[in-house]
């Protein structure tokens, strides 16, 4: 089955679009420690050089003269780390909350459902802004907050699904030879339901991986780790003397949003093809 998705996604244009984008960048963040070895915060060069002056530092360096070659392939591995962590979280809290929300109804449904609505009322990424600030500017940090804010449609969306599956056959048998209901929840029901959340997957990774580099922009992240978003806020100050500063990690962040979220429609529409 999952074969079937993937090659039905990798078939769809947007689906191989995104794929191809996805996989330069993974392996730019994987080929980072060889393609630009040592620390990319050191100063390796004069700062302000200019793309294509020096081979060494193909994309020229910023105004403090390190190498923006070496922060783009470093920076790729902090903005899908964070990104792939904070959909792995948001999945699984949102899948837990909505198994159980959808299941077992009634005042734990209210519950969960009350908790998601309190989490919605505030925008996502004031949410994030407010978490970083109390627990820190650490990767981990970074990943919390973000997933703060993230799992509320997982968990909406499952439970629908949840709600929609109880009544089946299936169920019916399972509760008959007397399983208990959280394991009914988990192990018959949840996997049946999990195709339209890894659909929102994309949507989550995308919408993290810009909110990471919103707040390395802002100055709320790990000042030791090399990221898209500081980069721009380091380059903004010379945009109009210096532009490739700004450019490159630009384009790269654009580049990778894009082919994210072009993979999750292909995802999409493959998921929503078998469904038909």
């Amino acid at each position: 089955m999952a074969d079937g998705i993937v090659g039905a996604t990798l078939r769809r244009p947007e689906g191989g679009f995104g794929a191809a984008m996805l996989l330069l960048a993974a392996a730019l963040a994987l080929a980072a420690p060889l393609l630009a070895p040592g620390d990319p915060l050191a100063m390796v060069g004069r700062p302000l050089l200019a793309p294509l002056v020096d081979p060494a530092l193909p994309l020229g360096t910023d105004r403090l003269g390190r190498s923006i070659a070496a922060g783009l392939v470093h920076g790729a591995q902090a903005s899908l780390v964070t990104g792939l962590a904070v959909a792995v979280t948001a999945l699984c809290v949102g899948a837990a909350c909505g198994a159980v929300a959808g299941y077992l109804g009634g005042i734990v449904d209210e519950m969960l459902m009350r908790v998601a609505d309190a989490a919605q009322t505030v925008p996502s990424f004031l949410l994030a802004l407010a978490l970083v600030s109390v627990i820190g500017p650490s990767p981990a940090g970074v990943v919390v907050a973000l997933s703060a804010g993230s799992w509320t449609a997982t968990a909406r969306m499952v439970r629908a699904e949840v709600m929609s599956l109880r009544g089946r056959a299936f169920v019916e048998a399972s509760r008959l030879v007397g399983r208990p209901p959280l394991a009914i929840a988990f192990r018959v029901v949840l996997p049946n339901a999990l195709a339209p959340a890894i659909a929102l997957a994309a949507v989550i990774v995308a919408g993290a991986i810009l909110s990471e580099s919103a707040l390395a922009f802002l100055g709320l992240s790990d000042p030791n780790r090399a990221s898209w978003g500081a980069m721009i806020a380091e380059g903004r100050s010379v945009l109009r003397t210096a532009p490739h500063v700004v450019v490159a990690p630009g384009v790269a962040l654009f580049v990778t949003v894009l082919g994210v979220s072009r993979l999750g429609e292909g995802l999409r529409k493959a998921l929503a093809g078998r469904a038909t």
